[in-house]
């Protein structure tokens, strides 16, 4: 009987060390990809606390929203899978299926991803997927769930339709927030 081709439990390891410098390439592979979803308006919101160990702020969290088409459930279930790609050029990293996943992982162990389209009824109501490299090394999670319905996490919903400067920004009619949170690197 032959070997499986990816030993899923240790790859998180390598997915978290490769692909990115820094977290500033990280980000701008999430931008990337909204602006190629034909976003209007990209925010990065970052979230810090004061470090106990080194007394230094430090960010804990980023969400990157858009107004971008948003993904419908097919392509939100796929992802943050390795592999899938909707890109047709040969540029970015995620011609290879692995912009969003490995970008994500870089900065943060755990991601979930927001998508909401036109086609949704209910109001405030975005799909949800999300996966979490710890979980998968103990093996409590062995795949990404089908997107489930729900909210966007209450600290963001402020940002769906802002008002700064005289100008608003509306993310309520599709768009996507990428959540990294508890942030080490």
């Amino acid at each position: 009987m032959g070997q499986s081709i990816v030993q899923i439990r240790q790859m998180g390891d390598a997915l978290r060390s490769s692909g990115y410098k820094s977290i500033d390439s990280a980000v701008a592979e999430l931008i990337d990809n909204s602006i190629e979803a034909e976003a209007q308006d990209v925010f990065v919101i970052m979230s810090e606390r004061v470090d106990l160990q080194t007394n230094r702020k430090a960010i804990y969290e980023f969400a990157i929203l858009d107004n971008g088409s948003g993904m419908d459930i097919s392509k939100l279930a796929s992802c943050l899978g390795i592999g899938f790609t909707t890109k047709s050029d040969r540029r970015g990293m995620g011609r290879f299926g692995v912009g969003l996943p490995q970008a994500s992982l870089h900065v943060t162990p755990s991601v979930e991803v927001y998508s909401w389209t036109d086609e949704i009824e209910a109001d405030d109501a975005v799909y949800q997927v999300w996966l979490d490299i710890n979980k998968v090394k103990t093996g409590e999670q062995e795949e990404i769930n089908d997107p489930e319905l729900t909210e966007l996490p209450v600290q963001y919903r402020k940002f769906l339709k802002y008002r700064t400067a005289g100008r608003t920004y509306d993310f309520t009619q599709h768009g996507t927030l990428v959540y990294w949170k508890e942030c080490d690197n």
